[in-house]
């Protein structure tokens, strides 16, 4: 290094394929923050509110960590040679750091979530990282790593080690990211033997304050909304001596809201005159306005007097259930919240609680408590722009405000008031300031700020076969319609799950057309979970999607329950939010189901390739004809797929384990989805098929057109006296094979090796059934035809419970190249000679076949560790030793088949023929 570092140190760690250069563009926003201009620094940095960081980045060559564990595992051994390589620079002294905060993206926060426990971290931010479930289940040593992290982040309650406390924060993109299931990056909830109390917290950035809108896998390194705070927090955890303070620091720049202000040493605020907080003040009448509202036509001083005025809201009767309920659009609340986005064109607003003893000519007032106080952020959109805007997402000085406390503790002898001290003009357009005292109980007849509507399901299928209807009953408090500033609605017989989408259409009494007199349009926010929700603009002409990543595949489910709130102050005169309506949107529904489940279709392909060819064997070693693959698949379709379906079903009702099956623990809901995926992976084997002919045959007629007539072919005919003494194993084929398994024990994976067998496979497989693949032997002797490999013609025995005679009387008639038995006199065919020899090579091929469909099948699974090797040897070079997996007995019985079916040699036990 150039320079001697002086700062705090931050390390980025990238995840899958990704790069050092990633950490730009959340260093530029760091420097942006430290400096106002070039060489000045900002004022946060003279006061000592943020430090100077110094930002490193681990370098990994793009390596293709998500598909392999091993790869991780070295990752992580750089990593913790990289923080002590790195606090090493640092000159000794007093102010020299001892930790180092890490920022890891994707892959990379899973590598630094497992160095824990670990005394040189201060804390940690994952951006779009994978902590609950693989993205990609290929290795086993991925596995055994998730498990590590899982006992890194929870610690049994017997081991204090030091850095186990050490705060982490996951930021998850929500359904924008689509490298990822967004269930898969929250973190996994604590055992309940766990006694670690420590900070860990998931943020999803459709609820994050200022973004409101999900984020990209790679963008979110580089969306500004994310960006800025993600480096403002690194800024200030680098002055933050202790723990607790980091985990404020967390709270308050990576949450879902502003933080409210509250301290609990901090004293109560003294009583102020009412003429020492305004130059004028007006006392609202209750009766007869029900709620004030700025801008309007009564109060509109604000508009060019910059001077504060206070405005009285008199208290009548308060219950028990009261609550004050202020809505702020594009302002500040300057004694309630701190670091909230300012603007030069917001206005700000104070609020205080006042009492007069002696009626209102004696009216004194103190800043209002936030004991019992609630804060919101909401976005603005405006209704004539998309939202979140395209590519852009929100602007950080579009934030609203609902704030709402409890009146209860007024004073009741004398009068009591809420002061609203409004200071500066609104400059911003659609800004202002709605405030009403009510109640959150449907029964009382005030005025209400905010409203509770619960609704239950008539029926468990209602959600599912036909849509859920949620009516808004507005009041009629004289004129206009007074509604509920919010109301929260409950629907708490809709299952949320990250399989599941629905489809909200809200319904509106009136004329919408006219949108200038909107402050804030009416908006939906769903909350799924304490960590994730989402803003939707009820007026958009788009569809509006509700989805939750609480809970999902091989996770654990949460209990059954929607929540909803609804905004709805407008300010266009005819125009009401009536209703919703709400159903399971099954096409958004079934693209999640793809998306999760992919791998599930490949492994249950495999069970079902593999069950035909255990059948095959089993009709084999009975003394059947091996079957063909088609015969063996069409079997299973019409006599094993319905029995299994609804076993399959029955099975995924029980509350089985979550990594069980499908991974839902039960229900009835999700236990279809048992039956579809077996059905699915049906197809998928049949489509295989299909495909691997396909192949072989365009691999024959290749090889008709370059392979002469006379060539020697892959696959040797067989004879009577290669079946009567077994396999005709060679000694070259036997180094051959411990060549090769040498090579995987020391050098290559054994994925390389699979791959390699299943290329030879293809290769006879498809020559093998070429008519060029005949000697002039078998031609001179008459036997050409019986050698030609077709496999609709293969005879098989449909009915085991007959008499092999009678089969084989049967099976004789509709296939001439069937065998007899010997010992049983049969006239042969005069067109079409029969021999021991014929049928032993229609069988061989048919169960290379069988064993080349398996391994098609499981090519998807071994053929990525491939791609990690060949870019390993690219990207650091030839020499570079790979970390693989060398386990020679995962490839040799694929070997030893291999040898077997290009041998031409039958397998039977001892007895059979």
């Amino acid at each position: 290094m150039s320079q001697q570092p002086s700062g705090h140190p931050v390390l980025f760690i990238p995840g899958n394929a990704g790069s050092s250069q990633q950490i730009r563009s959340i260093a530029s926003s760091v420097a942006r923050q430290l400096y106002d201009h070039p060489y000045i620094p900002s004022a946060n940095l003279r006061n000592g509110v943020i430090r100077p960081l110094d930002v490193f980045a681990a370098e990994f060559n793009e390596d293709l960590s998500a598909l392999h564990g091993p790869t991780m595992i070295s990752q992580k051994a750089y990593v913790t040679a990289a923080i002590d390589y790195i606090l090493s620079l640092y000159p000794p002294g007093p102010n020299r750091p001892t930790q180092v905060l890490l920022i890891g993206h994707s892959m990379g926060g899973l590598v630094s979530i497992s160095l824990l426990p670990s005394a040189k971290i201060s804390g940690i931010i994952t951006m779009s990282s994978p902590l609950s479930l693989p993205p990609a289940r290929l290795d086993r040593r991925m596995e055994d790593l998730y498990i590590n992290v899982f006992d890194s982040l929870y610690p049994p309650i017997h081991i204090n080690a030091t850095g186990s406390d050490v705060p982490i924060l996951a930021l998850c993109g929500g359904a924008t990211d689509l490298q990822i299931p967004s269930e898969s990056c929250n973190l996994p909830p604590p055992p309940l033997s766990s006694g670690l109390s420590a900070y860990r917290k998931v943020v999803f950035t459709s609820g994050m304050e200022g973004a409101w809108t999900g984020v990209g896998h790679n963008e979110m390194v580089w969306c500004h909304q994310v960006r800025w705070r993600v480096a403002r927090a690194a800024l200030e955890l680098a002055g933050q001596p202790t723990v607790r303070e980091r985990e404020a620091v967390l709270n308050r720049w990576l949450t879902e809201g502003a933080m409210l202000d509250r301290d609990a040493t901090k004293p109560e605020s003294a009583w102020t005159s009412l003429q020492h907080l305004a130059s004028e003040n007006t006392i609202l009448d209750l009766e007869a306005l029900h709620e004030f509202r700025l801008p309007s036509q009564r109060f509109n001083r604000h508009l060019t007097n910059p001077d504060a005025h206070m405005y009285l809201y008199p208290i009548r009767h308060p219950s028990e259930n009261s609550r004050l309920t202020v809505v702020l659009a594009r302002g500040l609340l300057v004694n309630i919240s701190r670091d909230q986005p300012t603007s030069p064109n917001h206005f700000q607003v104070e609020l205080f609680s006042c009492e007069s003893h002696r009626g209102r000519s004696d009216i004194r007032c103190r800043v209002l408590a936030d004991t019992d106080a609630d804060l919101a952020p909401i976005p603005l959109p405006l209704p004539s722009v998309p939202f979140p805007a395209p590519k852009q997402g929100n602007k950080p000085e579009d934030v609203g405000l609902v704030f709402s406390t409890g009146v209860l503790g007024f004073k009741r002898e004398g009068e009591a008031y809420i002061g609203i001290r409004v200071s500066g003009m609104m400059k911003a357009a659609h800004s202002g300031l709605v405030a009403r005292v009510g109640s959150d109980d449907l029964s009382d007849t005030a005025s209400m700020g905010l409203a509770r509507v619960s609704t239950r399901s008539h029926s468990i299928l209602e959600p599912y076969l036909y849509a859920t209807d949620v009516s808004f009953k507005a009041k009629r408090l004289g004129s206009p319609h007074i509604t509920p500033l919010v109301e929260v609605v409950h629907l708490p017989d809709i299952h949320v799950n990250a399989l599941l989408a629905y489809s909200v259409k809200p319904r509106f009494a009136g004329s919408c057309s006219r949108t200038e007199g909107l402050m804030i349009p009416p908006m939906l926010h769903h909350v799924s979970s304490s960590s994730e929700s989402q803003f939707h603009l009820l007026l958009s002409a788009d569809p509006i999607l509700l989805h939750s990543h609480s809970s999902g595949p091989f996770m654990d489910p949460v209990k059954p329950g929607m929540y909803i709130r609804v905004y709805s102050m407008s300010y266009v005169e005819g125009c009401s939010l009536s209703g919703l309506s709400i159903r399971v949107d099954w096409r958004a529904s079934i693209g999640r189901w793809a998306l999760r489940y992919w791998s599930s279709l490949v492994v249950w392909g495999i069970s079902v390739a593999s069950m035909g060819m255990a059948w095959s064997w089993f009709r084999w070693e009975q003394g059947a004809p091996f079957p063909s693959v088609y015969h063996s698949y069409m079997t299973f379709v019409a006599s094993v797929l319905p029995t299994l379906s609804a076993v399959l079903f029955m099975s995924a009702c029980l509350p089985m384990p979550r990594d069980v099956l499908l991974g839902m623990s039960g229900g009835w809901i999700y236990a279809m989805l048992a039956p579809l995926c077996m059905s699915l992976a049906t197809g998928f084997v049949g489509f295989t098929i299909i495909g691997l002919e396909s192949v072989l045959w365009s691999i024959r007629l290749i090889a008709r057109i370059r392979l002469p007539m006379s060539s020697t072919v892959i696959m040797p005919q067989l004879s009577a006296n290669n079946i009567s003494r077994g396999s005709n194993f060679r000694v070259t084929n036997l180094a051959a094979i411990l060549a090769l398994l040498l090579c995987v024990a020391t050098l290559i994976p054994y994925q390389v090796a699979f791959v390699a067998t299943w290329l030879i496979l293809l290769w006879t497989c498809a020559t093998a059934s070429a008519p060029s693949a005949v000697s002039e032997s078998e031609r001179s002797t008459g036997d050409a035809s019986d050698l030609v490999m077709d496999t609709t013609h293969i005879p098989l025995l449909s009915d085991p419970s007959k008499s092999d005679l009678q089969s084989r009387s049967r099976s004789r008639s509709s296939s001439p190249t069937e065998v007899p038995d010997e010992g049983v006199p049969q006239a042969s065919s005069p067109s079409r000679p029969t021999s021991s020899s014929a049928r032993a090579h229609v069988d061989t091929t048919n169960l290379a076949k069988h064993i080349l469909l398996l391994q098609t099948l499981l090519v998807p699974l071994k053929a990525p560790i491939l791609a990690v090797w060949i870019r390993t040897l690219a990207s650091a070079g030839y020499t570079t030793p790979f970390d693989g997996d060398h386990n020679i007995l995962m490839v040799l019985p694929w070997l030893g088949m291999m040898e077997v079916v290009t041998e031409g040699t039958p397998w039977r036990r001892v007895g059979r023929r």
